[in-house]
C-alpha cells in the first residue's frame, strides 16, 4: 500500500495531476484519500505508463512529482 506520508508530500497541483492519472487509468471515481489503499506495484506501474501519456507541457512537473514520489518510496 502507497504510505500516506508521500501523498500529503505532495503540493496540490501534483495531487491533481496525480489523481487525473489514476481516474484515467482504472476509469474508476476515486477520491484522493483512497490511493493510499492501492498496491505499490500498481501504482507504479500508473506512474510509469502516464510518464509516456502526460502532455510535454505538463511532463516537467509530471517528472518532478515522480520523482518526489519515488524518493519517498525507497525511503520505505
Amino acid at each position: 500500500m502507497v504510505h500516506s506520508d508521500i501523498l500529503n508530500s505532495l503540493s496540490d497541483n501534483e495531487k491533481v495531476m496525480l489523481l487525473g492519472c489514476i481516474r484515467h487509468a482504472t476509469k474508476g471515481d476515486y477520491q484522493y484519500p483512497d490511493i493510499q489503499f492501492m498496491r505499490k506495484p500498481f501504482f507504479r506501474n500508473i506512474l510509469e505508463q502516464y510518464y509516456n501519456i502526460v502532455t510535454e507541457k505538463h511532463k516537467k512537473s509530471y517528472k518532478k512529482m515522480v520523482d518526489k514520489i519515488n524518493t519517498q518510496l525507497k525511503l520505505l
